[in-house]
């Protein structure tokens, strides 16, 4: 029993928020013996499990960033570029893990994760660009060698990344 609630068998039934107007209306508080504090901690514990960023949310960040990468490449940071197509592969699939799973993705960047736990199924060749780019997005959020990054990710390599990208990212939008 929640010690929350200390009313009858057909109180508990009813609706949290008529419980909640109940403790905040005092002709009706009689019966329960609750204070606002407590009220407040359970209501936001429940809402944390009912509240998670929608698919369409998530696939609309995704697009974003994926605009934001194509204007990186456009104005010569590859770097950036690359790190974009990883973001928005990685809202992409946190779409799925929300959609899936009930629930807000973890707070992670690791795709190979997200691919396993989100409960979508992908072809291999998307599979194993995601394992590609999951590699080379440390690299480009934390070069260890700016030149050497700079000189590995020319614009051929970048565009290439970014047209997998946005096949990818159609995919997971079937």
């Amino acid at each position: 029993m929640n010690p929350l609630f200390k009313g009858n068998e057909k109180e508990k039934k009813k609706p949290i928020i008529n419980k909640i107007s109940r403790a905040f209306n005092p002709d009706l508080n009689n019966q329960f013996s609750f204070s606002v504090n407590e009220i407040i901690r359970y209501y936001c514990n429940v809402s944390k499990l009912l509240k998670y960023k929608s698919f369409d949310e998530w696939m609309r960040q995704a697009d974003y960033d994926y605009k934001t990468a194509k204007a990186m490449l456009n104005s010569g940071r590859y770097i950036y570029c690359v790190f974009m197509c990883h973001l928005s592969l990685e809202k992409a699939l946190k779409a799925h893990y929300a959609k899936n799973m009930k629930e807000n993705p973890p707070k992670t960047h690791n795709l190979n994760f997200l691919l396993e736990n989100s409960g979508v199924e992908l072809p291999k060749i998307f599979q194993n660009f995601i394992e590609e780019i999951n590699d080379k997005s440390i690299p480009t959020r934390y070069p260890e060698d700016l030149r050497k990054l700079i000189k590995e990710f020319n614009k051929q390599k970048t565009l290439t990344l970014l047209n997998k990208t946005n096949e990818t990212i159609k995919c997971l939008k079937k």
